[in-house]
């Protein structure tokens, strides 16, 4: 699934890409949030969540751009893909919401990570757009 014109874009942009292999769970983990067995945050674990169910990958990003709209988020984010052969990349969480169909598109699930404050957006393929934060946005 990898778009060789989205990293394009996103490098004129100033998003950098991190080198570094990222073991996501290890970093949920360690910011609080709950696994299920699968991977995934256990959603139901988490008291303060949005949950919302969508049809397509356009919904999704729509639902994106509208929890970081509605929150107020700001800063560096960091997003990560279900392929680990795909590097996370870092960047302004304005270029996310320009790019957020482009960054579901990209694979089937996406995490975008707050580097700065303890919250996270993740899109699942069977058509959820969870978000959480834990402590003050």
């Amino acid at each position: 699934m990898r778009n060789a014109s989205f990293y394009s874009i996103l490098n004129s942009e100033i998003a950098h890409s991190v080198k570094e292999p990222i073991d996501l769970e290890k970093e949920l983990v360690t910011r609080g949030f709950p696994l299920a067995s699968h991977g995934r945050i256990d959603w139901d674990k988490l008291s303060e969540r949005n949950l919302y169910e969508v049809g397509d990958d356009h919904e999704a990003a729509d639902v994106i751009i509208k929890i970081i709209q509605d929150c107020k988020l700001t800063g560096q984010v960091m997003v990560v893909w279900s392929d680990a052969g795909i590097n996370p990349v870092l960047m302004d969480i304005k270029i996310a919401c320009k790019y957020a169909i482009q960054i579901c598109e990209e694979d089937w699930d996406c995490w975008i990570i707050s580097k700065s404050s303890n919250w996270v957006i993740e899109k699942y393929h069977e058509g959820e757009v969870c978000f959480a934060s834990i402590g003050p946005l």
